[in-house]
Parts: structure tokens; sequence; C-alpha cells
């Protein structure tokens, strides 16, 4: 008996634990503006062919390095993954949406770039999102390399009719020991700008939870304090969900 007893109440305290940690998550995404879409770029309006929606589908490849492959949160809990399901509870009956996740960890842009035309090929997306520069800004790949393989990206996706958003590099604690990191990330942010293609602001809304504090920051990143927690997946996907609803030239129903 007394043991029965004691096993209700650890099942319940586990469960009340439980809820305490999703309160605190839950809280720390509201305090950071998650989904808020504040630290989007400016870029423009998400261009999409006419094929969106009117099949009844909203098809979405994303490619990128390892927070694209889910490296920190595993796939399910990746950014992919959670922003196909924000993406299906808004649209409701609007669409069937279908996201192709294509990371590759530790590819450079240009590494991405030599596969695009196959991966859009295999998968007829309605939209390109672009997770890009991380790699470049850990190595020694210049700035106007990087600048013309972005450009020469946003160029192939737009010649087959296909809608880009950019995600910009992570914040992690020891960036100031890489004095080239901010130079990628605002190279990033002028580029979506100037060919009015909105930019996910990533290392924005990372290094604004650094400003609250070591917990916060430390709750966005996975163990090796370098890629994304599970928490810092929903963060980043909340607020790519909310720049393709609020950019993206879609079907009414999306208004």
């Amino acid at each position: 008996m007394k043991q029965r007893v004691f096993a209700a109440v650890l099942c319940a305290a586990t469960s009340l634990t439980g809820m305490s940690s999703a309160l605190r998550a839950e809280t720390l995404l509201t305090q950071l503006g998650c989904g808020s879409g504040l630290v989007t770029g400016p870029g423009g309006a998400v261009t999409l062919p006419e094929r969106a929606l009117a099949d009844g589908s909203f098809d979405v490849l994303m490619i990128g390095s390892s927070s694209t492959a889910g490296v920190g949160s595993g796939v399910e809990r990746a950014y992919p993954a959670v922003a196909g399901h924000l993406l299906a509870e808004r649209l409701g009956d609007a669409a069937s949406v279908r996201v192709v996740p294509r990371g590759v960890g530790g590819e450079r842009a240009d590494g991405a770039l030599s596969r695009l035309a196959r991966e859009i090929d295999e998968t007829r997306p309605d939209l390109l999102v672009w997770q890009v520069g991380t790699n470049d800004a850990v190595s020694d790949v210049t700035l106007d390399a990087l600048e013309q393989t972005v450009t020469r990206g946003i160029a192939m996706a737009r010649d087959a009719g296909i809608g880009v958003i950019l995600i910009d590099p992570q914040f992690y604690p020891r960036v100031s020991t890489n004095p080239r990191y901010a130079d990628v990330v605002a190279m990033i942010d002028r580029l979506g700008d100037a060919e009015g293609v909105p930019v996910v602001r990533r290392f924005e809304r990372m290094r604004r939870a650094e400003t609250l504090g070591p917990e916060q920051i430390n709750a966005l990143l996975a163990k090796d304090a370098f890629h994304m927690s599970p928490l810092g997946h929903e963060c980043l996907a909340r607020d790519l969900t909310a720049t393709i609803l609020s950019s993206a030239a879609l079907d009414p129903r999306l208004n």
C-alpha cells in the first residue's frame, strides 16, 4: 500500500515538475518575443508562385547546415519540424503543409549552392528557407565570396519561381573571439535588404537572450554552447513562422 501511495505521489510530482519546466520555457520564449517578428530584417515580401495553395498545399524546402539537420535538438524538435507544425496550425484547412529539411552538418554556403538546383528539382517547393553563414563565419571564407554565393542562390530560386527567406547565423557566447562573425551577420542582413528578401535575424534574437542573463542564453543553447537546444529551435521556428505568415503574399485565407 505504501509503495502504491509513494508511486502516485512521485508520478504527480514528476507531472508538476514537467509542467513547471514547460511554464518556465514558455515564459522565456515570451520574454524574448519569439514569434513576434520584431527582429525580422526589413527585406521585403516573399513572392511565391501562383500555384502556392492553389492545389491546397504549401511546400517549403529548408536548406542549411547543422541547425537544419537538427544537431542539438534531434530532427523532430528542430526548427523545420516545429515550423511545419506551427504553419499547419495557423493555416488550418487552408493548406496541407509539407516541410522538407535538407540540412548537412558543417556545410558552408557554397556547398548548399552546389546542391540547390537538385534539391529544388526534387522537392518542387513554393518557398525556400536558407539557413546560411555560420560555417562560413567560422572558416576562412571571405565576405565577398559568401555574398556572391548567397546572391547566386537567391537568383537560382527566383528563376525557378520560388520565394526566398534567409536565416542568419546563431549567436553563441564565444562569438566575441571571432571578429569576422559580426561582419558576416551584418552582410547577410544588408544583402536581404538589397535583394528584397526577408531575413530571420536569429543572431539578434539569441544575443538579446544573453543580455537577460546566463540562464536565458544557456536555455537556448545545446551542451556544446554553440548549437541550439530544443528551446532555441522552438524560438527560431516561431520567428520563421511569423515571418512567413506576415510577409508572404499568399492566399487571402492567411490574413
